[in-house]
């Protein structure tokens, strides 16, 4: 049965002499692997651009039950970028996304809050004029709350320890996986922040908080693979 859906591309990987498998974070249906037939062909490598990992598309595609991989009919770009494809640093900073994406969704089913957060989050980077250096941090702790690891209790005075392990804030630090009062107190501004803006007073605050994030989701999620993205990323945003 042919349906139609939006979703972003997070990952592509070649098959065959012509194919492609891309891993596509679907409005409609979750998570979902697609068989991308004779697009890296001399004739269809325009087609191919288009399934670049970032691109969000609209789909038309064969969606059967209980198959690990599915096929697309037709697609094309759903938004064309302004920035995030020629901007080193936004096209860095799309790439801790959506690596850190992929390592955290697992599922395989419709979540509209989650699918709309990753789309107007992208787009929002796309064309934010300031702040970028604050994307990364604030993406990930909001992500953190879209699949289910909020923190359990409110930072406050009485409460300024954060333990990345426990997710819960603490009177004094609980163990080496706490951080300092400084970070724990940021990492609860971002929480509340609609949009990312940099409350950071030095970059050395805000590479720690890069690096406790990505501890966050080893600690929460099964199987959470170290990251290949953030030293590219310390490096442009310094």
């Amino acid at each position: 049965m042919i349906q139609s859906t939006q979703g972003i591309v997070l990952q592509t990987l070649k098959y065959g002499e012509s194919s492609l498998i891309c891993r596509i974070y679907t409005e409609k249906f979750g998570l979902v692997s697609y068989m991308v037939n004779g697009v890296r062909s001399t004739k269809s490598i325009g087609k191919a651009v288009l399934l670049q990992a970032g691109n969000i598309l609209d789909l038309e595609v064969y969606n059967r039950e209980n198959k690990n991989l599915q096929h697309v009919k037709e697609y094309k770009l759903a938004h064309l970028f302004k920035h995030i494809s020629h901007h080193i640093i936004k096209t860095s900073i799309c790439l801790f996304t959506l690596e850190l994406l992929n390592h955290s969704i697992q599922e395989q089913e419709n979540n509209d809050s989650l699918y709309h957060f990753i789309i107007n989050s992208i787009l929002h980077l796309d064309k934010m004029d300031c702040d970028d250096v604050a994307f990364p941090v604030w993406f990930a702790i909001q992500l953190s709350k879209q699949i289910g690891y909020e923190p359990g209790n409110e930072f406050d005075n009485l409460h300024p320890f954060f333990s990345l392990k426990e997710g819960l804030f603490h009177s004094i630090p609980q163990d080496e996986y706490s951080i300092n009062r400084t970070c724990s107190r940021y990492w609860n501004e971002v929480l509340q922040q609609e949009f990312p803006a940099n409350i950071y007073e030095k970059n050395q605050e805000r590479r720690e908080m890069l690096d406790a994030v990505q501890l966050y989701f080893r600690y929460h999620i099964e199987n959470f693979k170290p990251l290949k993205s953030p030293p590219i990323l310390h490096q442009v945003l310094s």
